[in-house]
C-alpha cells in the first residue's frame, strides 16, 4: 500500500513509500495508542513517523544514522528508517522508493535485541515478493536516497 504524506501547498511527492497490510494495521492500531516512551518528548510516536514519513515523501534530506541507516550485515540491504520511538524495517526497490515490511517499537527491538531478526526476515519477505528489478544492494546513504535541489 502506498502511503501518502501530508504535504504542504507547494511541495510535491519526490520519493515514495510503501507499506504491507500487517504494517498499515500496526500504524494504525498500537502505535496511534502509544505515547513517547521518552521523558519530555514533545511528539507521541504517531506524530513522529507522521514527520519522518512527510520528510522521506517531499525528499527533504534525512540525516543518515538518526532518521534512517543501513542495517549489518550490509550486504543484505536492509534499511531502516527511524524514530525516537518507532523502527520501520524494509529494502529499497529502487532509488527513492522505501518498502516497510516490519514496524515494531525502538525500545522492544532494542530491548529484545531484535535488529538481527527483522533483517533476516526482511531478506525472506523481499524474496518471497519476486520484485522485477529485484533491490537496490548498496549499503551508502547516497545509493537509495537522493536529495532534491533547492530551485
Amino acid at each position: 500500500m502506498r502511503v501518502d504524506a501530508d504535504l504542504g501547498p507547494r511541495e510535491q511527492a519526490f520519493r515514495r513509500l510503501f507499506v504491507t497490510p500487517a504494517v498499515a494495521r500496526w500504524l494504525s492500531r498500537d502505535l496511534a495508542t502509544r505515547p513517547s516512551s521518552l521523558i519530555g518528548n514533545a511528539l507521541s510516536p504517531v506524530e513522529q513517523v507522521d514527520a519522518l514519513i512527510e520528510r522521506f515523501v517531499a525528499g527533504r534530506p534525512l540525516e543518515h544514522g538518526r532518521q534512517f541507516k543501513c542495517l549489518r550485515p550490509a550486504q543484505k540491504a536492509v534499511w531502516e528508517l527511524k524514530t525516537d520511538d518507532v523502527r520501520l524495517f524494509g529494502f529499497f526497490p529502487e532509488r527513492d522508493c522505501f518498502v516497510v515490511l516490519f514496524a515494531n517499537f525502538a525500545d522492544t527491538v532494542k530491548d529484545h535485541d531484535l535488529y538481527r531478526g527483522y533483517v533476516d526476515e526482511v531478506v525472506r519477505r523481499r524474496a518471497e515478493l519476486d520484485i522485477d528489478g529485484g533491490h537496490m544492494k548498496g549499503s551508502d546513504a547516497h545509493d537509495v536516497v537522493s536529495t532534491r535541489l533547492a530551485p
